[in-house]
């Protein structure tokens, strides 16, 4: 198995504007709990609600140097972890966006991110832009995906969407998105596999969860059994200009 700390082409260059590599800690005046607009998403129909405390034991964790996005099933109820980068304002614009992480992959249910979104004035939460830097979905464990989502001048959503296949999910690997006026390029290890002209030059908060249900399928029975928790595994985050 691929180690968090083997090194894999970057596709980042330049001046390094943020990095987190959770040496020490989770460090809150960083990260907030939960997405910028709250604990929820429910027009992804995800089933979790997102825990608000850093500190709670169960859903955060950072030991041998990765930070561990955890879900948790418990009297029925599904709950797990998202984090924000700590900003009042979305001020993430164009640059290359990487982390190098491993996914849950012991069945469908589980559907991790990596992300940029912002609410743009009245638009619904279904409509807003965002860009996916990786998503993954437990029911098609050896892809991960990539989108962008923007608004046209009259008000309308358009997206581009791609994939990459993933021939050890269960390893690390290096996913980045380098966004420039001129377009978006996805990679895998350094490798490019997607590519849109369609950009935006909207400011965006920085995101990383573990949703539970929607895009991801229907929790499969094995998931937590006998209290097992999907892990989100990550071991830096990076942003360059």
């Amino acid at each position: 198995m691929a180690s968090s700390d083997e090194l894999s082409p970057t596709a980042c260059l330049g001046t390094t504007v943020f990095r987190d590599d959770f040496d020490h800690g989770l460090d809150s005046s960083v990260w907030r709990a939960g997405l910028y607009w709250g604990f929820t998403n429910p027009a992804n129909n995800e089933l979790q609600t997102y825990s608000d405390d850093l500190n709670d034991g169960l859903h955060y964790e950072v030991s041998d140097g990765t930070l561990k996005l955890k879900a948790s099933l418990r009297n029925g109820v599904y709950t797990s972890a998202a984090l924000t980068v700590d900003t009042s304002t979305p001020t993430f614009t164009e640059g290359c966006y990487e982390m190098r992480a491993r996914f849950p992959h012991r069945g469908a249910g589980t559907w991790p991110a990596f992300w940029l979104a912002t609410w743009d004035g009245g638009v619904d939460a279904a409509r807003r832009p965002e860009i996916d830097i990786v998503e993954h979905i437990g029911t098609e464990p050896h892809e991960a995906k990539f989108a962008a989502h923007y608004l046209t001048p009259s008000g309308s959503k358009n997206q581009t969407s791609g994939s990459a296949d993933l021939d050890s999910p269960g390893d690390f690997h290096t996913y980045s998105a380098r966004w420039s006026s001129t377009g978006i390029t996805w990679f895998v290890d350094g490798s490019p596999v997607h590519e849109t002209s369609d950009t935006t030059d909207q400011p965006f908060f920085l995101h990383l969860n573990l949703a539970i249900g929607g895009w991801g399928g229907s929790p499969d029975p094995g998931l937590f059994a006998d209290g097992a928790q999907p892990v989100f595994e990550i071991a830096y985050v990076a942003v360059t200009r």
